[in-house]
């Protein structure tokens, strides 16, 4: 992630991220040193905040990357990605759950070394939950719960450096910001049919009502297509903002290039109904949870 500071903090002490200002002086302060800013959104740089006087330094390091969020690495070399998703995609995506099928030893060793892969009582090895993150082996459901446990031990971590004195306190104010927007979001699945029967789906998250989200996404896809669109909600699952960005990188083989935007799929006939099917699973998964007031 770019050292830029996109976070500023206003008077009462709550944190605004630049996406949700106007350039300009806006009465934000810097979180860290409390030092006036100035809203930067240009179109050759990364829209951010910079100081109205001396820039500190703690504002020019990177925040801590969220792990399944920003980024589906989960911290590992390049290489050793590549090998995990090749021992992976070489039985076929769909293939038997979790095994592993690479052969050189020195790797198996250093991904058991990792906890990425485990030995599976003889039987040849697994991956481990982190490891199917990587390779997008998880469904949905399966993802939903790794990654409410991944951000469940990310505060807990986070409180406690902050209470050591270790982090700036403004890292720990930041990051509860972060978290309750991801967690308080709902995660939608629209589709839109073009002219002749044609389909295209769109993942995405909002705080705003889904109903008011399709009307936006509705005139965004007539405007590039040129075309009569219809547009209907197929899911909408609140508080699962978590899952968008792994829903898409699950599905980024579908990826349609449509202008600059990134969470448009097409998908051919046989693989719709296992997009759908994910994230049905999902919303049962959901509903079950909201049912026995969990």
């Amino acid at each position: 992630m770019d050292a830029y500071l996109t976070w500023g903090k206003t008077s009462s002490g709550a944190m605004e991220h630049i996406t949700g200002v106007v350039s300009g002086k806006g009465g934000l302060i810097c979180p860290f040193c409390e030092g006036p800013l100035i809203a930067v959104r240009g179109t050759q740089t990364q829209h951010h905040f910079r100081h109205d006087g001396k820039t500190c330094r703690e504002s020019t390091k990177a925040l801590p990357m969220i792990q399944g969020w920003d980024h589906f690495h989960l911290n590992l070399p390049v290489s050793v990605v590549h090998q995990l998703q090749a021992g992976y995609l070489r039985h076929g995506r769909m293939g038997t759950p979790r095994a592993y099928y690479g052969q050189e030893t020195s790797i198996i060793n250093n991904l058991l070394e990792k906890d990425f892969l485990y030995d599976h009582s003889g039987y040849g090895y697994r991956f481990s939950d982190d490891a199917m993150v990587i390779v997008s082996g998880f469904d949905l459901s399966e993802f939903d719960q790794w990654m409410h446990d991944k951000l469940a031990e990310r505060r807990r971590v986070f409180v406690a450096r902050a209470k050591a004195g270790e982090i700036h306190p403004a890292l720990l104010a930041i990051e509860q910001r972060r978290q309750r927007e991801l967690l308080t979001s709902t995660l939608y699945l629209f589709r839109f049919t073009l002219k002749e029967g044609r389909t295209i789906h769109k993942i995405g998250r909002t705080n705003r009502a889904p109903e008011e989200r399709l009307v936006e996404t509705v005139f965004d896809v007539r405007k590039h297509f040129d075309d009569n669109v219809q547009g209907e909600i197929l899911y909408a699952i609140p508080n699962r903002g978590y899952v968008e960005q792994y829903a898409l990188y699950r599905y980024r083989d579908c990826h349609l290039k449509m202008d600059n935007y990134q969470e448009y799929l097409e998908l051919p006939v046989s693989r719709e109904a296992g997009l759908c099917i994910d994230f049905d699973m999902l919303f049962r998964f959901c509903k079950s949870i909201h049912s026995v007031g969990v």
